[in-house]
């Protein structure tokens, strides 16, 4: 990690709650959920897979990544289900699920093509 990803890790460090609140906001099942919370969704636990990663919170990515892509199948957004299917993939790697972990990429990468 160079000095740049460490400085903007320091910053989400400060904000996590923020963020998580934005991820609570936009994956409540609230009566009103529309097509811009599922993808403000899928883009914020997207952007989050390095900080994730990096800050060993596999756990909770995971966990906004199973709400993310709940989001995205219903309102049928193909890009973000690839993007968290792979995050997904990752997970389940994390987790030692070796079943689950390529079913995710497979399935990431049929989206894609």
């Amino acid at each position: 990690m160079d000095g740049t990803e460490k400085d903007r890790h320091l910053e989400v460090d400060r904000e996590i709650n923020n963020i998580r609140a934005a991820l609570r906001w936009a994956t409540a099942d609230s009566g009103d959920s529309s097509a811009t919370r599922a993808d403000l969704s899928m883009k914020l636990a997207g952007s989050m897979s390095r900080y994730w990663e990096a800050r060993r919170m596999m756990e909770e990515a995971c966990s906004w990544y199973e709400e993310a892509v709940e989001i995205a199948e219903r309102f049928d957004h193909k890009w973000g289900i690839a993007l968290i299917l792979s995050n997904l993939g990752r997970c389940a790697g994390a987790r030692g699920d070796l079943t689950r972990k390529p079913e995710y990429h497979v399935r990431s990468l049929d989206i894609r093509h």
